[in-house]
């Protein structure tokens, strides 16, 4: 008759092997890059929205949302999302010290990876903030001082300009054009969406208006950049 001995559960747990380190930084990269362009895409659309524009008024292309990653960890509060990140941790770690000497290390893992996917989860909704609260920032910002530099010296229709010069709005428009003080805000397929930065008195930004001009009505369009403003 054989020696038949009962293995305790964690005698007989047998650890995983440990992953390639080129395995582990390309999940990392991978995880960063979806993360880059959620937080850029909703940066994009919250920005453009907060002039009552769709996203298509964007000069980028989309792929170019990964750029805008950098403004909301700039500008979206970034840093007291990584304090009350590692606050988090620092936790859970404590936590999972004590779970550790009631638990086996099967449960131990199973709860780390429970934690992981609950974590990255979690990450969207709080990049969506951040992307948010930057581009809130990022458009008071242009609205307050007329950040954009590139002047834009444009064309229009004659028909458009007889149109335009029968209300006081398109009359401010004809001579913001006659004046060389419009800049290119964005651009789509069929709008071009024109800023025109008011200054009072003082000669301080006191009014942004954006005009939307259809692109057939243009004749012509050129950008001339300068580092100098009002």
């Amino acid at each position: 008759m054989d020696d038949a001995r009962f293995v305790p559960e964690e005698e007989s747990f047998v650890p995983r092997p440990a992953r390639p380190m080129l395995a582990v930084a390309s999940d990392v990269v991978i995880v960063v890059a979806v993360y880059l362009f959620f937080g850029g895409y909703v940066f994009r659309e919250e920005y453009y929205r907060q002039f009552g524009l769709p996203a298509t008024a964007s000069l980028a292309e989309s792929a170019t949302a990964f750029t805008y990653g950098y403004r909301v960890f700039q500008n979206g509060g970034g840093w007291g999302i990584v304090i009350a990140a590692v606050v988090l941790f620092l936790l859970y770690l404590a936590m999972r010290s004590v779970l550790g000497t009631r638990m086996t290390r099967r449960a131990v893992g199973t709860v780390d990876r429970l934690v992981l996917v609950v974590a990255l989860l979690a990450a969207f909704p709080v990049l969506a903030h951040m992307a948010s609260t930057a581009a809130s920032r990022q458009a008071a910002n242009y609205k307050r001082f007329g950040s954009l530099n590139g002047l834009l010296t444009l064309g229009v229709r004659d028909d458009f300009k007889r149109s335009a010069s029968k209300t006081v709005a398109g009359r401010v428009l004809l001579r913001s054009i006659d004046n060389h003080e419009m800049r290119l805000f964005g651009l789509s397929d069929t709008t071009a969406y024109i800023a025109d930065q008011k200054y009072d008195l003082n000669n301080q930004p006191s009014n942004l208006l954006i005009y939307l001009i259809p692109r057939n009505e243009i004749t012509h369009m050129e950008l001339s950049f300068s580092s100098s403003g009002k």
